[in-house]
């Protein structure tokens, strides 16, 4: 996996959102994601949804909204 050299960015104002954490080409990876998609079509719950909900919660709360 690459690592990103962020120092630059520091302290110029950078919106920098989101990094890719997990190895997408390593077998357990894919196991668990072949499992949550198999989980997703048996029940219809959305899981981008359900996984993103505990954070927007988090922030919402962080920001007092």
């Amino acid at each position: 996996m690459a690592l990103i050299d962020l120092e630059d960015y520091r302290y110029n104002d950078a919106n920098i959102t989101a990094l890719q954490l997990v190895d997408v080409k390593d077998p357990f990876t894919q196991i668990v994601v072949d499992e949550m998609m198999s989980y997703q079509t048996r029940t219809g719950i959305d899981l981008l949804a359900a996984l993103q909900s505990p954070y927007l919660t988090v922030f919402l709360h962080s920001i007092d909204i």
